[in-house]
């Protein structure tokens, strides 16, 4: 921070440990130089990072390889810049730390980076691309997150991750008891009400040793399901102390997880021009492949957080099954859209809705109002 304070008074700061950055060529670059420095690109790594720092006109003034431990020294004695980082594992605390050295940090999704990597792929090169993407005034970048807003989102990430491990655990016992003959209905239910009742083991003439493993995994399941419950109870409680969330839980399928994830994960919807754009941001919008004067729109384009998108098809999904078989005076639409479309579509549609609605609820910090039942009918 000193460094910077001399920079402020115009006096060049202390350069020598900044060890005689390498040009492309091998040749040395004055360390005067170093000032001039406007853009960077680190590739961030677990131990070994490389930087890459331009200036104004694009013309190289540092690329070098960092160790863990220098890399918050290294941006310390460089004047104020722009910092590009690739979206991956550390981004954020790389960013956050950065940032309050003093510098203007992007994190910028790797799907942008690798479009300016000339060469294989190496730490090098990869610095490089990212130093031209983050100097590219287009390119779409990635929001630091808070800690705390990470941190429920870890929880939300790990509580994917233990329903992931339960329905392992739940198919692999059944594919076992299929080897014995027994073929049970769908739904992980009949698996753990077969596996808990020895009497039907017994009649099934299982074998102890199978027998032995399917209690081994039930119990893991069991466990994995109270690991579960308590990782919802973290949410629950955050979602209690965060209006946005309560807001976000009165929408018409967007529950407890859907609200907080949203919540924890858009901490600024101001960024976002128009609910459009944040449904696109989604991925929730059709895929564009247009020329000629000539709109051609495919599939959805899947861009964006899957965590996000999947929540909220997740919760249009009971939306459209309750408009095709008891459609209530909201269901108009939606059920006058099921006789010209495919379920699939309306299910898309109606989670397209539901963004721009939370989009509009945490943008304006409104309520969510339940349109009139002959407002429905006309939009019907």
């Amino acid at each position: 921070m000193a460094e910077l304070a001399k920079l402020e008074a115009g006096q060049m700061p202390d350069t020598t440990e900044i060890d005689n950055p390498i040009s492309p060529r091998g040749n040395r670059i004055m360390s005067s130089s170093v000032k001039l420095a406007k853009f960077a690109g680190l590739d961030i790594a677990k131990s070994n990072f490389q930087v890459h720092c331009l200036d104004g006109e694009r013309e190289l003034l540092i690329r070098r390889n960092l160790k863990r431990s220098q890399v918050a020294p290294f941006f310390e004695r460089l004047p104020r810049l722009k910092v590009g980082v690739e979206a991956g594992a550390a981004a954020h605390h790389w960013a956050r730390q950065l940032s309050a050295i003093g510098h203007e940090v992007a994190i910028i999704p790797g799907k942008f980076v690798s479009a300016f990597r000339v060469g294989q792929k190496n730490d090098a090169n990869d610095a490089e691309a990212i130093c031209f993407a983050v100097m590219q005034p287009s390119s779409p970048i990635v929001p630091i997150k808070a800690i705390d807003r990470q941190s429920i989102l870890m929880v939300h990430r790990s509580r994917e991750l233990l329903k992931k491990q339960k329905i392992q655990l739940l198919n692999f016992m059944r594919s076992l008891l299929a080897e014995f003959g027994v073929i049970l209905p769908l739904g992980t239910g009949h698996v753990l009400k077969y596996v808990s009742d020895a009497n039907r083991i017994a009649a099934d003439k299982i074998p102890s040793e199978a027998f032995e493993v399917c209690n081994m995994l039930l119990a893991q399941a069991k466990r994995i399901d109270q690991k579960i419950t308590k990782l919802e109870r973290i949410v629950l409680l955050w979602h209690e102390a965060s209006q946005v969330s309560k807001r976000l839980a009165t929408i018409p399928g967007v529950g407890l997880i859907t609200a907080t994830a949203l919540a924890a994960t858009v901490d600024d919807p101001q960024r976002f021009r128009t609910a459009r754009h944040f449904a696109s941001w989604l991925g929730l919008s059709p895929r564009q492949h247009s020329t000629g004067g000539r709109a051609r729109l495919g599939a959805i384009t899947r861009r964006g957080d899957p965590y996000l998108r999947r929540l909220l098809v997740s919760g249009a999904l009971p939306l459209v099954a309750r408009a095709r078989k008891k459609a209530l005076p909201q269901d108009v639409k939606w059920k006058s859209m099921l006789e010209r479309k495919h379920p699939r579509i309306v299910t898309i549609a109606i989670a397209n809705r539901n963004a721009r609605i939370a989009w509009a609820i945490m943008r304006y910090n409104s309520e969510y109002v339940e349109p009139s039942p002959s407002l429905w009918s006309q939009r019907g």
